[in-house]
């Protein structure tokens, strides 16, 4: 019976497969696959696998790899792309940087072919003046002359003339020598073994002034250290500081005069002349003390409780005054309250700039163009 029923099963496989349909497991319906009904109502069920699933189940693993590739190359362009931006900044900021050092360089270049031509002039001027024995060169070939720029080329040995006219002490013997013509001149100032050049004032109130301080346009900068005011700077045809060392040699050796005339911005001209100015020693921070005074701009230097009279001076770097320095700009006699003039002071156009730390006199405020203090033996 058994070996029947077997042979009776196959029978009907294999006749009737082509007309049976196959049912998915988990669907319901003619449509689908994976089972077969037999006629005799039994079932059998074939695995979905074997059939209807493989290729189905490979394509979906294709797709999601090439979805995860695609997603892989999206994140690595939108990398790449927020690289490309941050290059595009930098090298803006060095394109930004080059420009302006190069419009540096450009502005160095101008000025130094400025300062080579006002060499130029000087040398000039001061071989006009050596060769009727007027000033002289260092007396030893490569010696400093001075702190101060804008000076002759050094000689081997000046002509014994020019020796003899080294030893002017100031402008005044030097106008006394015949020199009637404001200038640059070689001076060796009282006590002090090197020769200095100075701008002689060989016009104004009878001549023999020697110009210790100029402000002109702003070409030099005079917010300086200690070191710098004491040794002097800048060009004695221009803008410059003859030094602290240098005004303590001459009122030390002499008693001197002090004249100091500001010009507005319509070039119209005060002055202040003190007929007693002295100024100290190293160790006394080099004090002003200043008295006897004329003019007409007004006194601000010793005539208030917050003058500048007996007081040290004062620089960004070495401050006797409440930070004044720092505050005003420049090297000055400051005193505690900072006091109302500073023509050391930061050079601004007429509407520009910070009126704290311009340069300033206080009877004329903030309209100053140019400045120039210069000094002469008294009577």
């Amino acid at each position: 019976m058994k070996l029947a029923a077997f042979l009776l099963l196959t029978a009907s496989l294999i006749t009737g497969s082509r007309s049976q349909k196959c049912l998915c497991p988990d669907k319901s319906g003619d449509e689908a696959g994976g089972v077969y009904s037999i006629p005799a109502g039994q079932t059998v069920c074939v695995a979905p696998k074997a059939y209807t699933t493989p290729a189905g189940e490979q394509e979906t693993a294709e797709v999601a790899q090439l979805r995860e590739e695609v997603r892989s190359q999206a994140e690595e362009i939108a990398r790449l792309e927020s690289e490309r931006s941050t290059m595009q900044k930098i090298l803006l900021n060095y394109s930004t940087s080059a420009i302006t050092l190069l419009n540096r360089f450009d502005s160095m270049a101008e000025v130094i072919a400025r300062q080579a031509a006002r060499m130029e002039t000087l040398e000039k001027q001061l071989q006009e003046k050596c060769n009727p024995g007027v000033i002289a060169s260092p007396t030893e070939e490569g010696e400093e002359s001075n702190q101060l720029q804008a000076k002759p080329k050094p000689r081997s040995r000046p002509p014994p003339d020019a020796i003899a006219q080294t030893r002017n002490k100031d402008c005044l013997q030097v106008y006394k020598s015949g020199r009637r013509k404001s200038g640059p001149y070689i001076i060796n100032p009282p006590g002090e073994t090197t020769q200095t050049m100075v701008w002689c004032d060989q016009e104004t109130e009878g001549g023999g002034w020697t110009v210790v301080q100029r402000r002109l346009n702003g070409e030099v900068n005079f917010n300086r250290n200690w070191t710098e005011y004491v040794q002097g700077f800048g060009y004695v045809d221009t803008e410059f500081w003859l030094g602290l060392k240098h005004l303590h040699s001459f009122t030390t050796a002499n008693r001197y005069a002090l004249r100091i005339e500001l010009y507005d911005w319509d070039d119209n001209m005060a002055y202040a002349e003190y007929s007693s100015f002295k100024v100290g020693s190293d160790m006394q921070r080099y004090k002003l003390q200043v008295e006897g005074y004329k003019g007409t701009v007004g006194d601000v230097i010793s005539g208030d409780r917050y003058n500048s009279n007996n007081q040290p001076f004062s620089t960004r770097n070495y401050d006797n005054a409440a930070s004044c320095a720092n505050y005003r700009g420049g090297g000055w006699w400051f005193n505690q309250m900072c006091g109302y003039s500073n023509l050391n002071g930061i050079y601004y156009e007429r509407s520009d700039g910070n009126f704290n730390n311009r340069i300033y006199w206080a009877t004329v405020a903030y309209r100053i163009k140019r400045t120039e203090m210069k000094i002469k033996p008294s009577a």
